[in-house]
């Protein structure tokens, strides 16, 4: 019996770091929004003002509904009205970007989540994460799955790489006559 032993030990490491560091990549991406989605004071915000921006042009901006063609140098911005729960109404930037065409529109309503000291200063917009758009969680999302996958199977890989595997001889293989 011959044994055989697969080795590339420092490559399948190399691979399961790599792995481990899409991961992160992919959960830092999604842990402000995740931290205020958990944290934050949830309300429904509509989509008021929309900005287009293009390059080497003034930003567009659009109080009603309108339509523009399919560009994709342009980038869409939204400032969405909501309330807060003490009351008063502010305005804030809506954490969503489209480049090229927008998939939303004025008056459209979401729910977001935000965080209520930065509503409460009026030198800046407070930023409004949508809680249920694939926007906010699918880069993030879709990059810790694949770092964890890959992180996973490399690290298995390495677990068996310098264990010896027996090969039986030709000889004690049982063939059918």
């Amino acid at each position: 019996m011959q044994t055989y032993i697969p080795g590339y030990s420092k490559t399948k490491l190399f691979f399961a770091v790599f792995g481990l560091a899409v991961a992160v990549v992919g959960f830092s991406s999604i842990y402000a929004p995740m931290r205020l989605v958990f944290e934050g004071t949830r309300v429904k915000a509509r989509i008021t003002t929309e900005v287009v921006s293009h390059p080497g042009q003034p930003n567009r901006i659009f109080t009603a509904k309108h339509n523009i063609r399919y560009d994709a140098a342009n980038t869409f911005h939204f400032l969405a009205r909501y309330r807060a729960p003490d009351g008063n109404v502010h305005i804030g930037r809506l954490q969503l970007a489209y480049h090229g065409i927008s998939d939303a529109q004025i008056g459209e309503t979401y729910l977001v989540a935000y965080y209520p000291p930065a509503a409460a200063d009026s030198s800046h917009q407070a930023t409004l994460v949508p809680i249920f758009s694939l926007g906010t969680w699918t880069f993030g999302g879709v990059l810790m799955i694949i770092g964890l996958y890959i992180a996973a199977v490399q690290s298995l890989y390495l677990f068996y790489s310098r264990t010896p595997i027996g090969i039986p001889d030709e000889q004690s293989i049982d063939r059918p006559k």
